[in-house]
């Protein structure tokens, strides 16, 4: 069984790669009105670990000796800080539990120079998203060892989700001059990348992304030309504080995996129906 905690976007596209029955699979999420979402016979948790923790309390004693994969995909809040805690709790209820994997973010390198980063670069990260995502991830390494695996994505884009267009024609997008790095991982390759490291591959890290970087005075020019609108002037040198690194993210585990993109570099194919407007 695989339990995955925090289903969101990402999710959504992992389910229909899974090779699993609807019923091995657990879902979690804080609200009912989410779970409702995914359709299927998946077995659906509400659970916030703060405020109602209980039905997932009882799922791991009553069907944790069931479970033999966990994805943590909760999105970042000071929430998650104590769920490798919490879980460690339970591992006795997890004899059969295979591999962990927690999306973290590449925030957690810190690099502000725009040198090359792979996944034996050292961490050093510089915002509050950065530091915390590390601290998650050693917590989780700690608790469960060989079987932890940490996916940390670039910006994750396309699929139905958009709000580049509304950013740009409201002034709110980062206008950013000079040569920053805007590293990219399209939504359908992120789940085609968890769900090698949880079924099929022994990594310890892996950097998701397409090795293909644009600086972000490129990614403005692409979505401008697709709105017909004129470019911005660039302003910032430095960019807001979730956008403060600058580096050129590679993965070379993704490189030994000859890992099979659908979308190597950014694309605006990469998005599905209607979602250019504002």
């Amino acid at each position: 069984m695989l339990l995955i905690l925090g289903a969101g976007y990402t999710v959504s596209y992992l389910l229909p790669k899974l090779q699993l029955p609807q019923s091995e699979v657990a879902l979690t999420c804080r609200t009912p009105e989410k779970l409702a979402s995914f359709k299927g016979d998946y077995l659906k948790i509400k659970f916030d670990i703060e405020s109602d923790p209980a039905a997932l309390n009882d799922f791991l004693n009553e069907r944790g000796d069931e479970i033999t994969h966990i994805l943590d995909s909760v999105p970042y809040g000071t929430e998650e800080l104590n769920m490798p805690d919490f879980l460690s709790t339970y591992k006795a209820n997890l004899p059969k539990l295979k591999k962990l994997v927690y999306i973290s973010a590449t925030s957690v390198y810190g690099i502000d120079d725009g040198r090359l980063v792979d996944e034996s670069t050292e961490c050093q990260p510089v915002t509050d998203v950065g530091i915390k995502r590390l601290h998650i991830e050693g917590k989780y390494r700690e608790h469960f060892g060989d079987k932890f695996c940490v996916v940390r994505p670039a910006a994750i884009y396309g699929g139905t989700r958009n709000y580049v267009p509304r950013m740009i024609k409201e002034g709110r997008y980062p206008l950013i001059a000079g040569e920053r790095y805007s590293n990219r991982i399209q939504v359908e390759d992120l789940a085609e990348i968890c769900r090698l490291a949880l079924f099929e591959k022994s990594d310890s890290i892996v950097n998701a992304t397409d090795n293909n970087p644009l600086f972000y005075r490129d990614i403005l020019k692409i979505w401008c030309e697709k709105l017909n609108l004129p470019v911005p002037e660039a302003k910032m040198s430095v960019a807001s504080e979730t956008m403060r690194t600058n580096a050129n993210i590679q993965s070379e585990v993704l490189k030994a995996w000859n890992f099979a993109y659908k979308y190597p570099k950014f694309t605006l194919d990469a998005y599905e129906g209607e979602v250019f407007g504002a």
